[in-house]
């Protein structure tokens, strides 16, 4: 089977920055998207050559075709699990993991595999819900956290492709996780120069009375002293930072067994410390 001719096709990809998801909002975004298939198959038949509409086994072929398209999902657990096959199979199945890790979707592979047809119109997305490691120095802070999750909708019907896109887009958008900030590009520089120098400083500060006693025998000690707790303060503010991106992920799939919320509080409580200690020393030195 073969489409007619046509010549300029629309190809629409965007990266996900941020969403929080459960077991029934992956679904359920999948489902959304399958929704639009019949409007695709209308478009498929609509646009068949006369010569595949002049072979004998049309109306078979055509069925194949209106059978097979439908997504194939690939999913993956934290555990090694991995179910294939359509949003019924794979959410429906007992082994399905307790927490997810991946998550892939293409509306192209059962065409090809069962009929060997290439679609007008296709729709792919990627959900990736693995964190960061929680100590990987290797990635720089200051960056962006890298992260696959993207979906793209392409074909030669431009009103599907913008329409699908859109639908995914905003569903997407409506569940967008509060803490993105955190992995945005130049967020730790930021919070570096407002937290943790000052922090630093402060710290210096505080150790200054035994600082200067126990190093009163060589000034180039104590100035080494005051340096390496500053340094040690920067790097110990870097890994709390590396924590809260761990805690709170770009992509987080919601689940009674992840246990980030236990995390998240932590943070809250250490982020919530370290601003009131130094918010309240300052109003001491102002006051005095």
């Amino acid at each position: 089977m073969t489409n007619s001719a046509s010549f300029h096709r629309t190809n629409l990809m965007k990266n996900i920055e941020s969403t929080s998801l459960a077991k029934g909002d992956v679904r359920a975004l999948l489902s959304r998207i399958e929704s639009r298939f019949p409007e695709a198959i209308g478009l498929e038949e609509a646009n068949y050559s006369e010569e595949s509409r002049a072979l004998e086994n049309y109306d078979e072929l055509a069925q194949n075709i209106r059978d097979s398209f439908l997504l194939t999902i690939t999913l993956n657990g934290s555990n090694g699990e991995e179910l294939q096959g359509t949003i019924e199979d794979v959410f429906d199945s007992p082994n399905f993991p307790d927490v997810v890790t991946k998550v892939f979707a293409s509306s192209e592979t059962s065409l090809k595999v069962n009929c060997d047809f290439t679609p007008r119109n296709k729709v792919i997305v990627l959900i990736d819900f693995t964190k960061p490691k929680l100590l990987d120095f290797s990635v720089l802070p200051g960056y962006k956290t890298p992260n696959n999750s993207n979906f793209q909708v392409e074909g030669l019907d431009s009103s599907w492709v913008n329409g699908l896109y859109a639908e995914i887009e905003n569903y997407l958008r409506n569940r967008k996780k509060p803490g993105f900030f955190l992995h945005k590009h130049a967020t730790y520089d930021l919070f570096l120069w407002l937290i943790g120098m000052p922090f630093a400083f402060f710290l210096s500060y505080k150790v200054s009375g035994f600082v200067e006693s126990f190093a009163s025998f060589n000034s180039f000690f104590k100035s080494a002293l005051y340096l390496y707790v500053g340094f040690a303060t920067i790097i110990a503010f870097r890994i709390v930072y590396h924590y809260a991106r761990w805690a709170f992920p770009r992509i987080e799939y919601k689940s009674t067994f992840e246990k980030a919320i236990r995390h998240q509080i932590a943070i809250g409580a250490i982020s919530i410390s370290l601003v009131g200690t130094l918010i309240w020393e300052a109003i001491k030195a102002v006051a005095s």
